[in-house]
């Protein structure tokens, strides 16, 4: 795979995020995927909130899908937002002056209204728009990119069926496309002052680029909740 880093100006709301686009790249190859920050498509459709005006807590309530549940930081929430676990609702204010920066208010459908414009404008028939953000894992330090959104290309591939090397045939096998796509990028792209808050990738392998967007029974599926999810601690009653 191929992995392309784009500069841009600094983005502020209003802008428009196809001319910025244009503007970082003049051609988008076919059957390649163009992976986006989260923030930048919130600051151009205005979703954020002037830091003091409201408590950050109750930010935090209002935003997240489920009751915020304390962590052992200080004014960090473990929150449910678009189907994952993310600190504080994916509230965040780095590269941003003075404002809470949140996530925006529909994600599929800004990734859908993305990938439609782009087609017109580059004149492609195949296209994937992957919009993700940046999280914090598990029992190691350090963060990674995380999918948010996505149109244009299925995020799984299934191998259930596939031999291995030695002849069984996979029972439970699904290759994740987007999270892995979501982490190389944002390694790529950089956290800081980089202003590179566009990815082009390019030769992707599994991959299989379709001409709608995901329905919402597909976008279900692609989430586990947590009280199915294999790494939740479930709790053993006692003898």
């Amino acid at each position: 795979m191929k992995f392309t880093a784009l500069k841009t100006p600094y983005i502020t709301a209003g802008n428009s995020l196809i001319d910025i686009i244009a503007g970082a790249l003049p051609q988008i190859p076919e059957k390649s995927i163009l992976v986006i920050t989260s923030k930048v498509v919130s600051i151009v459709e205005k979703a954020c909130v002037p830091l003091h005006t409201t408590p950050l807590r109750d930010l935090i309530q209002k935003e997240s899908e489920t009751p915020p549940l304390p962590t052992a930081y200080q004014n960090v929430w473990l929150t449910q937002k678009y189907g994952r676990t993310l600190l504080n609702a994916g509230i965040d204010t780095s590269n941003i002056e003075n404002q809470y920066i949140l996530l925006p208010q529909d994600p599929f459908k800004s990734v859908g209204d993305i990938r439609d414009a782009l087609l017109k404008k580059y004149q492609l028939s195949d296209l994937g728009v992957l919009m993700i953000d940046s999280r914090t894992m598990t029992q190691v330090k350090g963060i990674s990119g995380v999918t948010i959104a996505w149109s244009g290309f299925t995020p799984l591939a299934s191998q259930i069926g596939h031999a291995d090397l030695v002849g069984q045939r996979m029972q439970s096998t699904i290759i994740n496309i987007a999270e892995p796509l979501a982490a190389a990028a944002t390694l790529t792209m950089g956290e800081c002052d980089e202003s590179q808050p566009l990815c082009l990738v390019e030769n992707i392998p599994h991959v299989r680029f379709t001409n709608q967007r995901p329905t919402p029974a597909e976008i279900s599926a692609y989430f586990i909740d947590p009280s199915e999810d294999i790494y939740t601690i479930q709790t053993v009653p006692s003898d």
